[in-house]
């Protein structure tokens, strides 16, 4: 039986432009019952596990890593994207 509220997301990550080799942190802002995990995707492919941190950051980014972020925030009671 799933429990408490489900994820919000209250703040979606806003879209940078950048040149390359600059760095980037994409955030979100969710509400619902703690734990929240977090699980970023590039271009509908996750690009690594599971976090409770709410932040995406890239370093030195190059042509290959561009595409459309998404997160999907989830806890105990569901998830949202």
């Amino acid at each position: 039986m799933k429990m408490g509220s489900p994820p919000v997301i209250t703040t979606q990550p806003i879209s940078e432009t950048l040149t390359m080799g600059a760095s980037v942190t994409f955030s979100v802002e969710a509400t619902g019952t703690e734990p929240l995990s977090y699980r970023w995707r590039r271009n509908g492919v996750f690009v690594g596990p599971s976090t409770e941190s709410p932040t995406l950051t890239l370093k030195h980014v190059q042509p290959e890593q561009a595409g459309i972020y998404r997160v999907v925030v989830s806890n105990t009671a569901g998830e949202v994207m």
